[in-house]
């Protein structure tokens, strides 16, 4: 065999020097076996963009008023707190929703979505919040990472990538489906999937065990399908680095399972899939099991999936065989559904992102296209898409719209009447208009809103009132869709 001198030293294998992907894949590696091997394997794979890391909460580190602690951890003594809830020291999100449930029959689930969105608004805001988890920086400095998938439900991994909401999908068995574009590699920015939903005040993500294993199931389902499709391919076809997830024994096997397009030893076409998860690593029972049916598996001996992450920035910059910075068209971005679509003139832009934060704050998923739109996107296309896909419109008006007769405000004012006129009206509650100054409903001079009743929101600032009635609508009208798909 040719030598090559692209691997140091510390991560040559003793065998001997690897030249392709055919003489990585080859070499015989139980799980748990040499670490110098694996990391050979993996710097090889990331280099060539075949890598999807699979990031879960024992990477979120975070420091809380000088205290280090696991995100996790912090969030069920918070909501403990919060709820009123007595609780030993170290109980878990889990103890504590049993706990406030059998505090009251008053009590319920939902209850908890509020508290816990509030709780992370505060820690993950970018200009008060905590400082981003150290190791997510360390990852998205890794660029041929193209595809992030994450079992958490934060926006701490999109705050550490920065990308744009347009790039963050979130898988919810209750919402609409969107998948990844099928293109998504050649967009200048990473994607990110959450798999178990992202946090809101609409109980859209799975915080608790029992939650997880029901996402699990719809998960099982949707492979069974095309409606996610793209995402599912690549995660049968690419390797699979699965960081800090905690995953109990029969969660780890079924996630690998759910990854595969057959049994777990049924071949050797199967990609690769490598844990980097300290309970894993500790679970003899496990660990026999993927060594014994699941060849295609294999464990780093990282103490903590922290200490795994450092050692691979480490070695990744140390790495000679860096690719070339992807270059390309951007993609146009394949978002989810939004709940809110704000409709503005732009001289309102400051009371428009007061108000997008409050609904953002409240878990509503806002899209206006000044924090959305990047120079390269395809502006009409991305437009056109969001406001045939979400759940409320809301035109903001203003002495400013009041006085235009032309403008792109006016064009998706347009589209969203389009919209309405295919729908119930009795029955649709589509468009919402809010008034943010001092102008006379009366005097609206778009003539299509005057049938609707208007809101106020003075300088962009609504009253909780209406956030509330703006969740459950988006609750009811996320569960009609579901019904009707």
């Amino acid at each position: 065999m040719e030598k090559r001198s692209g691997f140091s030293a510390c991560e040559r294998p003793v065998e001997d020097d690897l030249t392709s992907l055919e003489d990585v894949m080859e070499l015989s590696v139980d799980p748990v076996t040499s670490d110098r091997v694996l990391w050979s394997k993996l710097l090889y794979l990331i280099a060539r963009g075949q890598v999807i890391p699979i990031i879960g909460r024992d990477l979120l580190r975070v420091t809380i008023e000088g205290s280090q602690q696991l995100l996790h951890e912090y969030l069920a003594t918070a909501l403990g707190k919060q709820l009123g809830v007595p609780l030993p020291e170290g109980a878990n999100l889990d103890q504590v929703v049993v706990a406030y449930l059998a505090l009251s029959r008053q009590h319920r689930r939902a209850d908890i979505y509020p508290v816990v969105t509030e709780i992370l608004g505060q820690l993950c805001d970018s200009s008060k919040g905590i400082p981003t988890p150290e190791p997510l920086l360390k990852l998205a400095a890794i660029r041929p990472l193209r595809l992030f998938v994450t079992t958490t439900a934060d926006s701490f991994l999109a705050r550490a990538l920065g990308v744009s909401r347009d790039h963050v999908l979130a898988y919810a068995p209750n919402s609409e489906i969107t998948d990844i574009p099928s293109d998504y590699s050649r967009s200048q920015d990473p994607y990110i999937f959450h798999l178990f939903g992202r946090i809101s005040a609409i109980p859209d993500s799975a915080l608790l065990e029992e939650e997880t294993l029901e996402f699990l199931w719809s998960l099982h389902e949707e492979s069974l399908t095309r409606r996610l499709g793209n995402l599912f391919d690549e995660l049968r076809t690419r390797t699979l680095l699965l960081i800090g997830n905690g995953q109990p024994d029969w969660l780890a096997r079924f996630f690998v399972r759910l990854a595969r397009r057959g049994r777990l030893s049924s071949g050797d076409e199967a990609p690769h899939e490598f844990f980097a998860d300290e309970e894993v690593a500790a679970d003899i029972h496990l660990r026999d099991f993927l060594q014994n049916f699941s060849y295609q598996t294999s464990i780093f001996s990282a103490r903590h999936p922290i200490e795994f992450v450092d050692q691979l920035a480490q070695r990744w910059e140390d790495y000679p065989d860096k690719p070339l910075p992807i270059r390309g068209a951007p993609a146009i971005p394949a978002s989810a559904p939004p709940a809110i679509f704000l409709s503005y003139a732009r001289q309102d832009g400051a009371a428009v992102e007061r108000l997008a934060h409050q609904l953002d704050a409240a878990g509503l998923d806002t899209w206006y296209d000044r924090a959305r739109l990047s120079s390269g996107d395809p502006w009409w296309p991305v437009i056109d898409r969001n406001i045939a896909t979400c759940v409320i419109f809301v035109p903001v008006i203003s002495v400013h719209t009041n006085a235009r007769d032309e403008g792109v405000f006016l064009r998706e004012w347009n589209r969203a009447i389009e919209r309405f006129n295919d729908m119930n009206k009795l029955t649709a509650r589509f468009i919402h208009p809010v008034i943010i100054d001092d102008s006379l409903a009366d005097n609206v001079t778009f003539g299509s809103f005057r049938a609707f009743q208007f809101t106020r929101a003075p300088d962009g600032k609504a009253a909780p009132e209406f956030i509330d009635y703006l969740i459950k609508l988006v609750r009811e009208r996320r569960a009609r869709r579901l019904v009707q798909l």
